[in-house]
Formats: C-alpha cells, sequence, structure tokens
C-alpha cells in the first residue's frame, strides 16, 4: 500500500463504489498503470520543494473489483520513486466496470501502461528545465492518448508500444535535445503531431505491423529508419535532415519523401518500398523486388543501374523519380467517455501466472540508444521470449498466484 495512505471506501450512487488513497511521498519520478479498465492521469501541482501529495480514485461497479486494486510506491533501479497501481493476487471470479483517476502532484518523466488511458496536460515532466529524459511504454490493445498545452522539451523521449494499441502524442511543439525514439512490436502505433518536431536524431524501429507517424515540420540532423516486416514510418507534411538511413527487410514501406535530406542511404532486402528526397547523394543496397522513389528533384549523385539489375542473379531495388509523396495518415479513433469506466472481466486463481509479466519492471534506459539496430532488437525479442517461457516454467512449479484477464 501507498506509505502515508488514506483509503476510504464508499458508495456514491447507487451500484457505483469508490475507493481512493491519498500519499505524500518524496517526488514521484515514475508511474505505472498495471491495471485494466479506464484510467485517467493528471496533476494538481501541489508539490513543494520536498514532498508531493498523489491522489488515486477508483470507481467501480463491483466491490470485489475495487478490493483487487492495490498502490504500492518503491525505489525502481534507476533510484526513482515509482507508483504502480495492479491487481492483488486472490482467487476471485468477478467483473464490472472500472474507472481509475491518478490525481499526481508533481509531473512525472517515465510512464507506462497496459489500460485504456488519457494523460492529461501537466501530467508528464515537459519543462524545459527537465534534466532527465522522458520514458513512454504502452502494453495496451486499448488506445493511449497524452495531450500536452505546454510546448515539450526534454534531453531524450523515447516512446515504445507493446501490444496493438495505438499512442497519440500532441503537443505545440516537441523539441529534443538528444534522442527521440519511437519502437512499435506487434502491430500497434504512435502519432507525434506538433506544429514542430526536432531533435538531433530521430529513431523508428518497427519490428512487426506497426506504423509511426510524425505529422508537423520534421527537423533533425539524423534520421534513422529501421523496418522489419510489414510496418511503415511515415513523416509529413514537410521537414529537413542532414543524412537518413532507412533499413527495410520484407514488405514494410518508409514514407519519407516530405522530408528534405543532403543524403540518403536505403537498404531493402524483400519487396518494401521507400520514398525520399534528397539533394545531394542517394546511396542503394540490398537485394530483392523493392523500389526507391525520389521525390521533388533529382538527386545530384545516384546509384548506378537504377533499374536495378547490377548482377545476373541478383535484382537490386529499382531508383527511380516519382511525382507522388506517398505517405499514410494515421487514424485517430474518439475519445472514450471518461467520466465512465470500461467493462474487465478478472479471473483469478492460485494456478495462473501473474499478469501483466515481471517483464514490464526491466529498466528503461537501454531504449535511448539511438545506435541500436534492427538485429539487435531481434535479439532482445528472442530473450524475452526465453524469459517469458521461464517465467511460466517457473510460476508453474512454485504455484504462485495471479489472475487471467478478459477485458
Amino acid at each position: 500500500m501507498m506509505r502515508g495512505i488514506s483509503d476510504d471506501g464508499t458508495i456514491v450512487v447507487p451500484g457505483m463504489h469508490v475507493r481512493s488513497w491519498s500519499s505524500t511521498t518524496s517526488h514521484l519520478g515514475a508511474l505505472s498503470i498495471n491495471l485494466p479498465g479506464r484510467v485517467v492521469v493528471s496533476c494538481s501541482g501541489n508539490a513543494t520543494a520536498t514532498t508531493t501529495t498523489t491522489v488515486v480514485t477508483v470507481t467501480s461497479t463491483t466491490p470485489a473489483l475495487l478490493s483487487l486494486v492495490q498502490a504500492d510506491i518503491a525505489i525502481t533501479a534507476d533510484d526513482i520513486n515509482q507508483l504502480t497501481l495492479r491487481l492483488a493476487t486472490s482467487d476471485v471470479d468477478t467483473e464490472g466496470t472500472l474507472l481509475v483517476h491518478v490525481t499526481l502532484g508533481h509531473p512525472v518523466h517515465t510512464f507506462s501502461t497496459v489500460a485504456e488511458t488519457l494523460v492529461e496536460s501537466g501530467a508528464l515532466a515537459v519543462a524545459p528545465t527537465s534534466t532527465n529524459p522522458m520514458y513512454i511504454t504502452s502494453y495496451s490493445n486499448a488506445a493511449v492518448w497524452i495531450e500536452s498545452s505546454l510546448p515539450v522539451a526534454a534531453p531524450g523521449l523515447s516512446i515504445t508500444t507493446s501490444g496493438a494499441g495505438d499512442v497519440y502524442f500532441s503537443a505545440p511543439s516537441i523539441h529534443v535535445e538528444r534522442n527521440l525514439k519511437v519502437t512499435i512490436f506487434a502491430q500497434g502505433s504512435v502519432s507525434l503531431q506538433s506544429k514542430s518536431i526536432y531533435a538531433n536524431t530521430i529513431k523508428s524501429e518497427v519490428p512487426g505491423r506497426g506504423s509511426v507517424f510524425l505529422q508537423g515540420d520534421v527537423q533533425a540532423s539524423h534520421l534513422i529508419s529501421d523496418l522489419l516486416g510489414m510496418g511503415s514510418v511515415n513523416y509529413f507534411p514537410f521537414g529537413s535532415c542532414n543524412d537518413s538511413k532507412i533499413s527495410i527487410v520484407g514488405s514494410g514501406n518508409a514514407y519519407l519523401g516530405s522530408v528534405a535530406c543532403v543524403t540518403a542511404s536505403v537498404n531493402t532486402v524483400g519487396n518494401g518500398d521507400a520514398y525520399v528526397q534528397v539533394a545531394g547523394t542517394l546511396v542503394r543496397s540490398g537485394f530483392g523486388s523493392g523500389s526507391i522513389n525520389y521525390f521533388n528533384g533529382t538527386p545530384k549523385h545516384l546509384p548506378e543501374n537504377s533499374g536495378g539489375q547490377s548482377f545476373p542473379f541478383v535484382r537490386q531495388p529499382t531508383v527511380a523519380a516519382t511525382t507522388t509523396n506517398k505517405y499514410e495518415i494515421a487514424k485517430v479513433v474518439p475519445q472514450p467517455p471518461w467520466h465512465e469506466g470500461s467493462f474487465v472481466l478478472v479471473r483469478l486463481s492460485s494456478a495462473t501466472l501473474r499478469w501483466p509479466p515481471i517483464l514490464m519492471d526491466v529498466k528503461l534506459s537501454p531504449l535511448m540508444d539511438a545506435t541500436s539496430s534492427i538485429e539487435t532488437l531481434g535479439i532482445v525479442g528472442i530473450f524475452v521470449l526465453v524469459v517469458v517461457g521461464i517465467l511460466v516454467v517457473v510460476t508453474k512449479r512454485i504455484r504462485r498466484g495471479g489472475y487471467e484477464l478478459v477485458q
């Protein structure tokens, strides 16, 4: 439970039950939502020089569901105070609606969720005075909305999705001093919408069927786009960069024709397509039936044998001019009624694996390494599968508590 907790369980209206916690601690740096249902995160700005008060309010149609919710504050491996909301482990089979409001007293710079979530303006540490990189992670199959009415300024920004859900991040401007990194596992998407999006390095990694959307004036010294599978990377409607490196393995697509770059290097293996805008040198590598399409002018230096038949038995990707600047636009789903909970069905027994997996607590710092490759991600993915397998075996042997969730 939260240190210094005040726990109140009451009935507000017939058929609706409310439970709340409050805690005054040293400043929180991280928030982890390991709950199903619907979550709203806001910030009241009640922090003093040394402490902050956090209030958690949970509303449900089922008292048994309320009793499962737990709130804990602990220090992470990065020496950060983290508030974690999760379900307790016990034997129960219950259903009902679940709505969670988290009111922070101080903005956090590390945030993760498995729920349908709205992060309101002020909840994340976006001020220019912030010295900590921002880490945002969604494990949800539902959507996550992150809104900021203030310009975002951070030393680094990492956004990761590991489910089928979408992350929508909107702000007047986004300025990242070092690396802006977006990683899409599975088939989710990340959409950044802002008047201007700047970083020294912008890196998008899509080892799956997901999509990255950067909508605004995209400015960077270096662009790195790695695709493995059927995903896509989309930057529009305009921008500029010094150099762009694109790697496509499979049938993915890199739509970067809106960003005017000095040089570009494109490697395709398979039948993926790349759209670029290059003033200087365009370098091609790889093999297969993919294509490299240059838009809005011919690069000063083009690869030889642009038709793709450099070798008798190996077809290289074709290189050709195009008058069409192709890209995809994110489909933003409507926000749900945030004053209402969403329906959840929770089944807990002593023989099932605790959900969500403990892998959610893995240290996030390595995500900011802009030099890591798509091959590295593949190795990490294999490692994760092995660890999950070990967890399942160990859990079955010691028969730890847990629950099966159906939403």
